[in-house]
């Protein structure tokens, strides 16, 4: 391909020579060579931007055509030779086909977005720059957080993270230490229904257990024999004896129980245990719970 020449300005080119000096006026010569000069600047301007009747494009040339709509332009999609006649273009988006080319069209940008125009995100035909595209991303950004964490949310982290410096727009508040979630709700379990209030807060991390909270159960005690014994005691007999009081046929004698006799014992059960609280919690690991409020 030929390098594009300069353009070639007008002066001196319609020169006449005068009857003074003759050498002064424009030759043919350098008339013809203005023509040539401005005849290949102007095919080559045709030919990267006018479209042209049985014409080689390759894939990504833009075409512009007074025909077209308005604002529009052309973008070779398939590369291939057009045709001798300009087809009917269609609208932004669509696809045109051209002998064996065929375009996707679409707008001729002529203006940057505003920042407004960027966020609202609904024009089609500006270009957005790097500073727009800045600011829509810091709400993009915003946006997809607010909807990632919303207000209520609960927030859990293993590190000393504050999401009130991470998201500085939202309003974050840490939950009380040593609590473990809960679903809110009823259900039962073993014939015993149990109801969880949202926001509702109970438990306890030990617990003493009290009598009625303990196990029904018995003591088994057991008392050794301590062997058959007997019990004298000194009691009035009667009958004739040498020692009887006075007058009387009675008198006092010694006798021995029966070996069997009937008795009791005293037994004493001693208690035992500390009556401490006992471990309450499941095994757990500490972390950084936070919730949002704003």
């Amino acid at each position: 391909m030929a390098d594009v020449l300069k353009l070639q300005t007008l002066d001196g080119m319609l020169d006449y020579p005068s009857a003074e000096d003759s050498s002064k006026g424009t030759t043919e010569q350098q008339f013809q060579e203005y023509l040539k000069n401005h005849q290949s600047v102007m095919s080559d301007m045709v030919a990267v931007t006018l479209w042209q009747p049985s014409t080689a494009y390759t894939v990504g040339q833009v075409i512009y055509s007074p025909n077209m709509p308005a604002n529009t332009c052309a973008r070779v999609a398939t590369a291939g030779t057009t045709g001798s006649a300009e087809p009917a273009w269609g609208a932004v988006g669509s696809t045109t086909s051209d002998g064996t080319a065929a375009y996707t069209m679409m707008y001729r940008t002529v203006d940057f977005a505003t920042t407004a125009v960027a966020k609202a995100g609904t024009d089609a035909k500006t270009i957005v720059t790097p500073a727009a595209l800045s600011s829509v991303l810091v709400d993009f950004r915003k946006q997809i957080i607010n909807e990632a964490h919303p207000v209520g949310e609960i927030w859990e982290t293993t590190t000393d993270d504050d999401p009130n410096k991470l998201w500085t727009w939202q309003k974050w508040v840490k939950m009380d230490a040593g609590r473990v979630l809960i679903s809110a709700g009823t259900y039962t379990e073993n014939g015993t229904t149990y109801t969880y209030t949202l926001g509702a807060t109970g438990g306890e991390a030990t617990h003493t257990i009290t009598i009625s909270e303990m196990a029904k159960h018995n003591h088994n005690i057991s008392i050794s024999a301590a062997g058959n014994h007997t019990h004298t005691v000194y009691v009035i007999m009667s009958g004739s004896d040498q020692n009887a009081g006075d007058g009387g046929s009675n008198y006092w004698g010694n006798r021995e129980t029966s070996a069997a006799g009937a008795h009791s014992h005293d037994v004493t059960c001693e208690s035992v245990g500390g009556n401490s609280a006992h471990e309450n919690r499941p095994p757990y690991q500490v972390i950084n719970r936070w919730k949002r409020t704003v």
